[in-house]
């Protein structure tokens, strides 16, 4: 199977919604087989021989994806270091495993380390392309999310430590006159501290300010319970 070079996978302007499948086996026929189905179903596929080679071109991945993973190679990291590798980022890529060598034992530990499924080979096209369609769906949700939490984030850490004060007084209701006592500023200072805020967040009103602002703090909540691998 000839493989994509870097500029062949990553010249994709304008096409940011094309689906994205990353095939690891080691066995050329089963990976060009999986290649060929993913293909004719429209995802823009890449086979990679190795949990190892697929790591050293992380920087061609495009995203919604899913990593459709064999649990064992010949060299390099095992399927499920891979998993725990991914899943210690911040916005890790959708992971599910197809392999002929998968036990229930092995399973279990490959869903409690992050895999969003386990699938055991031989196994049906229409099995294989459910999962596929519903893990690249989820890695959808999932970037998505983390692209967000990114621009809040970068929103307020464009904030000043009395700006960042004065938002959270803001966000509790008080009025001008109050923040400016408490602060021992006068109203005027508040109202420009208060469009400089407004300015950074990109909202022109108290409503959309807490609506942001509460936005960031669900989708820090949102990721912080998202699970984290463990092979215990």
């Amino acid at each position: 199977m000839r493989h994509h070079s870097r500029s062949e996978v990553s010249a994709q302007p304008g096409r940011s919604r094309l689906r994205h499948v990353y095939v690891l086996d080691s066995v050329a026929e089963s990976r060009d087989a999986l290649v060929t189905v993913l293909r004719r179903e429209g995802y823009a596929t890449q086979g990679f021989t190795t949990a190892k080679e697929f790591l050293q071109n992380r920087a061609v991945v495009q995203r919604p994806c899913c990593v459709l993973s064999e649990l064992s190679f010949d060299e390099g990291p095992s399927g499920l270091e891979l998993l725990c590798q991914l899943a210690a980022s911040d916005d890790p890529y959708t992971l599910l495993f197809c392999s002929d060598s998968v036990d229930v034992a092995t399973a279990v530990t490959a869903m409690k380390a992050g895999a969003f499924s386990v699938i055991k080979k031989p196994t049906s096209c229409e099995h294989l392309l459910l999962e596929v369609a519903n893990a690249v769906a989820a890695d959808d949700v999932k970037h998505e999310r983390a692209l967000r939490i990114r621009q809040l984030q970068v929103a307020h850490d464009a904030l000043t430590e009395r700006e960042t004060k004065i938002l959270g007084q803001l966000l509790n209701g008080l009025p001008n006159k109050a923040i400016a006592k408490s602060l021992d500023v006068s109203i005027r200072s508040v109202e420009n501290f208060r469009a400089r805020i407004y300015h950074k967040y990109g909202v022109a009103t108290p409503a959309e300010l807490a609506v942001k602002a509460t936005e960031l703090k669900l989708l820090r909540q949102a990721n912080s319970v998202r699970e984290r691998p463990s092979m215990s």
